[in-house]
């Protein structure tokens, strides 16, 4: 029922992007590890494209050539002249590695930033944890900012921050990339509680919990659990170790399936009231919006439970393969007909409930004006990316060249961000008139 997410392309690309990087790697200085400025290049930007910059130099120019293990680098972000942020300008000893599941697989490489010591970047909150987002997939390099802006726009409890950048690594400009917060629970991210190791009685055993749905071809050697409908729930937070906080959070997932396929509305223990209907009506309104290939809880679909209340959705993740950014299945090409609808069993059965459908619709007209006016929010976007995508074009040049999953080949900049605000509007215009059938 859930299917195998295509990826084979990506991984006969790794091997030239591997020679890539140990190039590049090579132009690197050393330099000490407490990032004394002193000891390595001047970092300045080689284009001026009025974004940030951030400048990594590995130590002794490492290669940074798995997602298993950090490689110790100094990084320093840089002010953009027309993108100026004027704080959060972190410089300081980092970790960083590869990060993403068939994405790494891609010429163009995803990373994961840990700081030495917590601390904002950007305008962002602090935090250790940080991570760039290449978009290799997305030539509009903006799928992933539209979709958070959705996110934030129907009100998701917690909208990952991502600020467009300008990436250097050992020197040498890697392209157009995204700088944002790794999905973690913190208070000023996914805000619940943070368990511990010793929370394995009520009340504590109740949360919080963070965990993810995903393909068993990725799990790798997290703990999940699997429903009895065969979904797999990755152990984001806590991690699993202990088993008694892995058999609750299994239980409660369990009872919120059974409750939904049961069409249980009994008040206590019908799916309303183990389960935010809120949380998963804005969840499933961006993800069939977006038509985003991954949403139909296959992968990237997170869930939280606090220590109280009920079970939600969210955070909101992962749409480079959305919006008419996917050829792997013809249902996901155009901007008409279903997507999560038919292929999500929880989504199914609810819809059945007259009062879910109506809840839904009525959010659904609430909501068009803030969808429709996302125009105006990707073409502020396009102004933004204008000279950075220039830039990572020239590094990167597969503006006319078929990458998968691609289901289109425009040439252009600009045209790839025409067929995507197009296709949205078009979206937008055919979940309206079927919304409420």
């Amino acid at each position: 029922m859930f299917p195998t997410r295509p990826h084979t392309l990506r991984r006969l690309l790794a091997n030239a992007a591997l020679t890539l990087l140990g190039s590049l790697a090579a132009t690197g200085a050393v330099h000490a590890a407490a990032c004394d400025p002193t000891k390595y290049p001047a970092d300045v930007p080689a284009i001026d494209t009025g974004l940030p910059s951030v400048h990594i130099w590995t130590l002794a120019g490492a290669q940074i050539v798995d997602k298993d293990n950090y490689v110790t680098a100094c990084m320093r972000l840089h002010d953009g002249s027309s993108q100026p942020y004027a704080a959060g300008l972190f410089t300081g000893t980092i970790k960083i590695k590869g990060r993403g599941n068939s994405t790494w697989d891609m010429p163009k490489k995803p990373y994961r930033i840990k700081l030495d010591t917590a601390a904002a970047v950007l305008d962002m909150p602090s935090h250790k944890d940080w991570v760039l987002l290449a978009n290799y997939t997305d030539k509009t390099l903006m799928r992933n900012a539209v979709a958070m802006e959705f996110s934030r726009r129907v009100g998701m409890p917690w909208t990952p921050r991502l600020r467009p950048v300008d990436l250097y690594l050992n020197g040498v400009l890697q392209g157009s990339y995204q700088l944002g917060e790794k999905i973690e629970v913190d208070v000023n991210r996914v805000n619940i509680r943070k368990m511990a190791d010793a929370d394995v009685a009520l009340p504590n055993l109740a949360g919080g919990y963070l965990i993810e749905a995903d393909y068993t071809e990725y799990i790798g050697t997290d703990t999940y659990f699997t429903t009895a409908l065969g979904i797999n729930f990755v152990m984001s937070s806590p991690s699993g170790a202990i088993p008694a906080q892995v058999n609750y959070i299994k239980n409660a997932t369990q009872a919120v399936e059974t409750a939904i396929l049961s069409r249980n509305t009994a008040p206590g223990t019908g799916y309303a009231s183990l389960f935010d209907l809120d949380s998963l009506i804005n969840f499933y309104l961006v993800q069939e919006l977006m038509k985003n290939a991954d949403s139909p809880f296959f992968s990237s679909v997170y869930l939280q439970k606090d220590v109280t209340g009920p079970m939600r959705m969210g955070p909101l993740w992962d749409f480079d393969l959305s919006a008419g950014n996917a050829d792997f299945d013809p249902a996901l090409i155009g901007p008409t007909g279903w997507w999560v609808r038919g292929r999500a069993p929880w989504i199914d059965t609810l819809l059945k409930d007259r009062n879910f459908k109506s809840q839904l619709v009525a959010r659904w007209k609430e909501m068009k004006p803030q969808f429709q006016s996302i125009n105006t929010y990707i073409a502020a976007q396009q102004v933004r990316l204008n000279k950075s995508q220039a830039a990572n074009y020239a590094v990167w040049p597969t503006l006319d060249t078929y990458v998968w999953p691609n289901s289109v080949v425009l040439g252009s900049y600009p045209a790839e961000v025409t067929y995507l605000n197009d296709w949205l509007q078009k979206r937008i215009v055919w979940m309206d008139k079927n919304i409420a059938k």
